[in-house]
């Protein structure tokens, strides 16, 4: 038996500066952002914790078709440590996200999230149509969405159809050519619970 433990560093920052060049030849400037957040996410199952993590790459979808991944236990996903299994070939189970990021790395193609809504396949935080081409808010290449709650109460996900998030291409816009998919999360939603898990060596 072994304990699974996970640790990470989040951070995002944005810095811009305006310049006005006035009519006597000097220039005003001012600057805008600077360093937005920066964190440190430590082992566990608690505020500013993590335990799980997963990535998905080089995902391709032909144009108007899509892609479903099951957030809570990456179900029928292979990322190279065995169906289902993280990147140290253990199983996943999420219960909470603390962050989910989505790429569009590389295009010509439109990605949309959630756009069609699978039936019954909706995280309940991500809206229909949240990231729908006809509205005008479809991932163009190079673009990204991000969902970010490193609280003690995170974005919450449960087994079966209810973590689901669906990918699509936008029909008529081409294919996504690499597609990307970032989660940082916890295995259990209760913070007295123990915050690693013992999981078993796989072969």
């Amino acid at each position: 038996m072994g304990t699974r433990t996970a640790t990470s560093e989040v951070q995002l920052k944005m810095l811009a500066t305006i310049k006005n060049v006035l009519d006597d030849g000097t220039t005003a400037t001012s600057s805008v952002g600077g360093q937005i957040f920066r964190t440190t996410l430590e082992n566990g199952v608690s505020s500013g914790q993590i335990n799980r993590s997963w990535q998905k790459k080089s995902i391709s979808i032909t144009d108007g078709g899509f892609k479903d991944y099951n957030i809570s236990t990456c179900g029928g996903q292979d990322i190279g440590a065995g169906v289902g299994n993280d990147a140290v070939g253990q199983a996943m189970d999420i219960e909470e996200i603390v962050l989910l990021v989505v790429v569009n790395r590389s295009g010509p193609g439109i990605l949309e999230v959630q756009t069609p809504a699978p039936a019954a396949a909706t995280i309940v935080w991500i809206p229909t149509n949240f990231a729908a081409n006809a509205s005008g808010a479809g991932i163009r290449t190079g673009g990204m969405r991000m969902w970010w709650e490193p609280g003690t109460i995170g974005l919450d996900v449960s087994g079966g159809s209810s973590a689901v998030l669906r990918l699509s291409a936008a029909s008529g816009q081409g294919a996504i050519t690499n597609a990307e998919i970032y989660v940082l999360g916890r295995n259990d939603d209760d913070e007295s619970s123990s915050s690693s898990s013992a999981s078993s060596s796989s072969s």
